[in-house]
């Protein structure tokens, strides 16, 4: 782990710590704070439903008593078109009216309904061959079908009409089954008095259960939260719940009842009721009637409150509440706290990271400087900046550092001075060890006779421009510089760091001193200087190769047969007119990278006694353009070196000379075999 990783972790931890302690302290101080409270919160919340749920029944009683003083000392059938109205008006203007009506005392019945379809009634009931008039309407009223049936409802019969006539004021029925749909439901009838106090009639509205359950689902404190409406019976007046799903199936005309809750997923609301109902309401140790109860597995704050005024002390709200809805708010603020506490924490770390940019930016370019410079990479060397001395000084050191050691390489090969650097103490004493090298050895065609006509200074301008690309293509291909004097530059690949494909990188480095030459050439044309032509050999064989010289002044280098060998090479250039010749030792690794022509079978002046292939090194576009010429030319050496048939040898390079005048290899072939 890097220095600024260390100090954006180390304050990082320290920032969350603190962080994370002052919110989830200030979370549960919150937490038992609103626990205390959430009863009187529940509390004030089911006071209101009550006082929502009173609200809606007295509406009902209060449009009765409306509509009891526009009708009286009415005669109801003669304006039974108006009063219908007044019916349909009243009916429509609570969802919770499932019907309006009026009964009068000689048992005329008027009545405007919204279920199961909307529309008015008039049952002449007074009239021993009257009927019932049911005129169907649309939403505005407006009449769609009228149709007659016998009569044969008696509201002075029904329980609604006799309660109101015997209390002279507003009555509430229990739960019933209303007779024109079948459905349970509760009606509240209201008097018509005249103004000498004489009974002229009976309103009445039927509220259907129905409508009750969609005003209990809609008045639940929370998505998980049961408000319901239980008698003191048990039986369920009105709830939220999917009848099927939750009580199963109900007998006809019949109240639901608590325990028919199915027990796998309501068995708590029963748990609830029979808790709240043994507790009479008493108030617990917070002060309020809100009971904190563990239920079926979880916590739930209950709830059991009478309604009264209406119903006498019959009817009770339930409620039954999740804690986890009350604790919402408080959740939410640990959510808005915590996402705040991140974006600081954020912003903390962005502020630690600009810091240790500071400090670390600088210390990873140094870091980075040095090894470029460990690899000689001293044009890769960026400037450090920052605002620290220490760092501007390190700075300074480091590009004094490069001017060194830019010197140094220049007197020594850059490999050795790598190693030196590395702290290898064994490549600073005189000695050494054998080694297989690939050798090459360089110079200049024809240099003497060119360098007469130079001047002292244009003759070491002119070989230094030949000496810097030579060197530079050497050194690409990660070339160790042996010697270099005058046109002639001595190198290897295999010290001081040897390579598997040091073969392969020493053909490669003879083809890319070719292509400088190539190009330095088309300089010296431009300039009207005589053009380069480098003779080139390689070889591979063990060598000597270390330090050589005093304890006082040592230089690197290889030494033995191998190094004779590369330099006698390179002068057969001279003789078969190629300009890259390689022996046998490389032929034999390479052939299959790169292109070949055999080209002659000598015999060395040292060395080995047997004789030895020599090849020329070709690049692939002249092997391609050479290609019949070169198996032709091969086909003429096997006759002679391999087959022993000097004559019919002879002949066939001959062919080959009329074919290729100017060739210096067929031409020694044809000066050998004559």
């Amino acid at each position: 782990m890097g220095f600024r990783e260390s100090i954006i972790l180390l304050f990082t931890l320290l920032l969350t710590i603190t962080i994370s302690v002052v919110t989830f302290n200030g979370y549960y101080q919150a937490r038992s704070g609103i626990l205390d409270l959430s009863g009187r919160v529940i509390d004030g919340a089911i006071d209101k439903i009550v006082m929502r749920t009173l609200e809606v029944m007295k509406s009902a009683a209060a449009d009765l008593e409306s509509l009891a003083l526009a009708l009286r000392d009415r005669d109801f059938l003669a304006e039974r078109e108006e009063i219908l109205l007044l019916l349909w008006n009243v009916n429509h203007r609570s969802p919770f009216h499932a019907s309006t009506y009026l009964a009068d005392v000689k048992g005329n019945f008027l009545q405007a309904r919204k279920q199961p379809n909307p529309a008015t009634r008039v049952n002449f009931f007074a009239d021993p061959a009257g009927a019932e008039e049911w005129t169907y309407r649309d939403a505005d009223y407006k009449p769609t079908a009228m149709v007659q049936k016998p009569r044969g409802y008696n509201p002075l019969e029904r329980p609604w009409y006799q309660a109101a006539e015997a209390a002279k004021k507003t009555h509430w029925s229990d739960v019933y089954v209303w007779a024109s749909t079948g459905t349970l439901g509760v009606t509240v009838s209201f008097p018509v008095l005249g103004r000498a106090g004489d009974l002229q009639g009976v309103l009445g509205i039927d509220i259907g259960l129905g409508e009750l359950n969609q005003f209990v689902a809609r008045e639940k404190l929370g998505e998980d939260s049961v408000l319901m409406i239980v008698n003191d019976s048990d039986q369920v007046i009105a709830h939220p719940f999917s009848e099927t799903n939750a009580f199963g199936q109900r007998k006809e005309g019949e109240l639901l009842r608590l325990a028919d809750l199915r027990e796998d997923q309501y068995r708590y609301i029963k748990d609830a009721w029979n808790a709240a109902k043994a507790s009479e309401d008493t108030p617990n140790a917070s002060g309020h009637g809100v009971l904190n109860l563990s239920l079926d597995g979880g916590s739930y704050f209950v709830k059991r409150h009478a309604i009264p005024g209406v119903f006498g002390n019959h009817w009770h709200l339930l409620m039954v509440v999740p804690d986890y809805e009350v604790m919402d708010t408080v959740d939410r603020g640990l959510y808005t706290s915590v996402m705040l506490s991140l974006i600081m924490l954020l912003v903390a770390i962005y502020a630690i990271y600009l810091i240790a940019n500071r400090l670390t930016i600088p210390l990873r370019q140094i870091v980075a400087n040095s090894e470029r410079l460990s690899r000689f990479r001293f044009d890769d060397l960026k400037p450090v900046r920052s605002v620290f001395s220490e760092f501007k000084l390190l700075d300074r050191s480091m590009q004094q550092m490069k001017h060194n050691l830019t010197a140094f390489s220049r007197y020594a090969p850059t490999n050795l001075v790598l190693q030196l650097l590395s702290g290898d103490r064994r490549e600073v004493e005189l000695g050494g060890d054998t080694r297989r090298l690939v050798l090459l050895s360089c110079e200049i065609s024809d240099f003497s006779q060119t360098a007469q006509q130079m001047g002292a200074n244009d003759k070491i301008l002119y070989l230094s421009r030949y000496q810097t690309e030579m060197l530079a293509a050497l050194e690409s291909s990660e070339a160790t510089i042996n010697s270099v004097n005058a046109d002639r530059v001595v190198g290897f690949w295999g010290a001081p760091v040897a390579n598997p494909n040091d073969d392969y990188r020493g053909c490669a480095g003879a083809l890319r001193c070719l292509e400088i030459m190539e190009m330095l050439n088309e300089d010296l044309r431009r300039q009207n200087l005589p053009m380069i032509r480098a003779r080139i050999a390689l070889h591979a064989d063990e060598c000597i190769v270390g330090n050589f010289g005093s304890q006082q002044r040592m230089f690197y280098s290889a030494l033995g047969d191998g190094v004779q060998m590369v330099l006698w090479l390179k002068g057969l250039n001279a003789r078969y007119g190629t300009r890259i010749l390689v022996s046998r030792t490389l032929y034999d690794r390479e052939w299959q990278d790169f292109g070949f022509r055999w080209l002659d079978r000598v015999a060395p002046p040292f060395g080995p006694a047997e004789p030895m292939d020599i090849y020329e090194l070709m690049s692939a576009q002249e092997v391609a353009r050479q290609r019949e010429y070169i198996i032709s030319y091969e086909a003429a050496l096997k006759l002679r070196h391999e087959e022993r048939n000097p004559a019919a040898a002879l002949e066939r390079f001959r062919q080959l000379q009329a074919l290729y005048a100017d060739d210096p290899a067929i031409a020694w072939q044809i000066k050998q075999l004559s």
